[in-house]
């Protein structure tokens, strides 16, 4: 569950930096317009990473944000496996 304010809504921010600054297109229309989002797209504070899927930062994106964007992409009840799943258990 993304975090939420106490007033109800989202926190776009927390949301993001809890997923190493990867959001979908539905958790920024939770709080964003279509065209604010269009907007960071444009002004090139936000990027494409796959279709409906966008970095909130203009750093690379390490394994882990990588990672995010897949599983973001792929959508509910997606999961890491094998070597990924090995990789981030050490």
């Amino acid at each position: 569950m993304p975090p939420r304010r106490h007033d109800g809504v989202v926190n776009l921010d927390a949301l993001a930096r809890r997923q190493r600054g990867v959001i979908s297109r539905a958790q920024a229309r939770q709080v964003l317009s279509d065209s604010a989002i269009r907007h960071r797209l444009a002004s090139g504070r936000w990027r494409v990473v796959h279709r409906g899927v966008y970095v909130t930062h203009t750093a690379d994106l390490d394994w882990y944000g990588r990672a995010v964007a897949a599983l973001i992409l792929a959508g509910p009840g997606a999961a890491l496996g094998l070597a990924s799943a090995a990789y981030v258990q050490g």
